[in-house]
């Protein structure tokens, strides 16, 4: 999975968090998301998943220390469409 686009904050392997996009920028008059699925690699655990009509959220545990994860989010909005967005965050110790 490439390692670029959005930086979301460190994290460290004991924590649980969420972490949100905004779609709104990208999404048409009228056009809202229907599904969210999130992959994500360097050891991070998916622990739930969520959407609104312009955002997404994810909540991850795990993930191995001293690697840089990534977390690929792709939408698919009532007009069909599909989008995706990759963001990234650091596993070390707080």
């Amino acid at each position: 999975m490439a390692h670029e686009g959005v930086v979301w904050d460190d994290k460290d392997p004991v924590e649980v968090l969420d972490y949100e996009l905004t779609w709104a920028n990208r999404l048409a008059e009228g056009e809202v998301i229907e599904t969210v699925v999130h992959t994500m690699d360097g050891g991070l655990v998916l622990e739930s998943e969520d959407h609104t009509d312009n955002t997404t959220t994810v909540k991850v545990s795990g993930g191995t220390l001293g690697k840089t994860a990534a977390v690929e989010v792709t939408v698919t909005t009532n007009q069909g469409r599909i989008m995706r967005k990759t963001a990234c965050l650091n596993i070390h110790k707080q």
